[in-house]
């Protein structure tokens, strides 16, 4: 659910379902691809919706804490690891 505004369009709620997918490149980054069928929120539900899709390109920029703690077992100070 959500709520439409701008110019060229009338102001109003819309709601729909939404089905999207994330495909990581590598380790750190990923494509991810969207749809979605909006319909207007109004009196009825009688209005024709419209199709939304997106495509995104997305960077993650943190690493997972319980992997770099596994790999630290041994005691050897994060800086001077040589699996980094």
């Amino acid at each position: 659910m959500g709520y439409s505004y701008g110019d060229g369009i009338e102001d109003q709620w819309g709601a729909g379902p939404e089905a999207g997918v994330k495909i990581f490149i590598n380790e750190t980054t990923f494509i991810r691809v969207l749809a979605q069928y909006v319909f207007p929120v109004a009196e009825s539900f009688t209005s024709d919706g419209r199709f939304i899709y997106g495509l995104g390109l997305g960077v993650r920029f943190y690493q997972n804490i319980s992997r770099i703690k596994s790999r630290n077992m041994g005691g050897v100070p994060y800086d001077r690891d040589p699996a980094f």
